[in-house]
């Protein structure tokens, strides 16, 4: 088993699940599909009802609102459809066949729904892109939520989503998980054993820890992405583009939401400064800020904090060039954070990038 710091699997970059909708049938259609239906759950009053297919990897829903709005919404984890073997961590790849894919959806959607019924049927409503990084004990995925929780740069604009409190041990999941909607994307990590062993699935470890991480594009952006790209493309073209293209969003995201730097203790994050060459006049801003950022629960709260102090943005963004320079991620590890001394890598590192 992998027990060094840090690795993406071999998977790489994919996509986790996508979703289809058809956002309005008949009243008269609704009732064919569903009695048609061998192997079905109704729920909330009959309003949706949950189609089972033979194959894993595809969930059929047929939704009935209360202002009598009839739809179709279908999410689909591509990899567990076209490999039945396929382990709970599998991600969709670049290399995977995405005509088998296309052939196997098609054919569950005659067999449930009508031969009138195809994968361009629907819309593209959502793809999740996901990637998986094996850690070791020590650098735990429960570890690492904490310091993206912490780390990551947002605006007031964003908005964090947490399980709600009449929620099963929703304490304990929302320490194993952080999600944040930045607009068109939702970002989430998470401690991806932890979500296995809290649902019931087995799975193989393939590491000490598993933390997973998903971007999740909307339909807006999916609609953007398809008028630049082709207004006629189908959906299992666009699938195609979104998994060749699931590393570059990665970059992108990190690029934009993060810094580079490994995460320090608070006095080794001093002692890096102190020893620097750097002129002593920034160093006297950077230890300031040291001690400011060590009692803020997240990066939005010390910006706004540091802004006050230096009145300026580019006093902000030198000090913050000064941290790259130094290797040394401007948010320091947790006081009771007790996994030694060593530095705890970044996203960048991570990545590469």
């Amino acid at each position: 088993m992998y027990q060094n710091n840090y690795k993406i699997t071999d998977d790489g970059f994919g996509i986790h699940t996508f979703e289809l909708t058809i956002p309005s049938i008949t009243r008269k259609e609704f009732e064919r599909i569903s009695n048609n239906a061998e192997k079905k759950y109704a729920c909330n009053n009959g309003n949706r009802i949950c189609i089972y297919s033979r194959q894993k990897g595809i969930r059929i829903y047929l939704n009935h609102t209360d202002l009598n709005f009839y739809n179709i919404k279908v999410i689909v984890a591509p990899r567990q459809l076209i490999d039945c073997d396929a382990e709970a961590v599998s991600i969709f790849r670049e290399s995977d066949d995405i005509d088998l894919l296309e052939e196997m959806l098609n054919d569950v959607f005659e067999t449930h729904l009508g031969k009138e019924y195809t994968v361009d049927s629907f819309s593209l409503s959502r793809v999740d892109l996901c990637v998986n990084i094996m850690l070791s004990e020590a650098f735990s995925a429960e570890r690492y939520v904490k310091l993206i929780k912490r780390s990551m740069i947002y605006n007031d604009n964003a908005e964090i989503i947490t399980f709600p409190e009449d929620v099963p041990e929703a304490s304990e999941k929302n320490k194993h998980s952080f999600r944040i909607n930045t607009g068109c994307t939702t970002f989430t990590a998470y401690d991806k054993y932890f979500q296995l062993e809290d649902i019931g699935e087995n799975y193989e470890a393939v590491s000490e820890s598993l933390l997973r991480l998903e971007l999740a594009i909307n339909r807006d952006m999916l609609r953007e992405i398809r008028n630049v790209y082709s207004r006629d493309v189908g959906n299992i073209e666009m699938i195609g583009y979104m998994t060749f293209t699931s590393g570059t969003w990665f970059e992108e995201y990190i690029k934009k939401h993060f810094l580079p730097g490994d995460y320090h203790y608070l006095s080794n994050m001093k002692t890096a400064i102190e020893r620097s060459m750097l002129s002593t006049k920034l160093k006297n801003r950077m230890l300031e800020y040291s001690d400011i950022q060590w009692g803020k629960r997240s990066f939005t709260a010390v910006q706004n904090e540091i802004l006050k102090q230096l009145g300026s943005d580019y006093k902000m963004k030198k000090m913050f060039n000064a941290f790259k320079c130094l290797d040394v991620y401007p948010i320091s590890l947790a006081y009771r954070d007790k996994h030694g001394e060593k530095a705890v890598p970044g996203l960048y590192k991570i990545f590469k990038l």
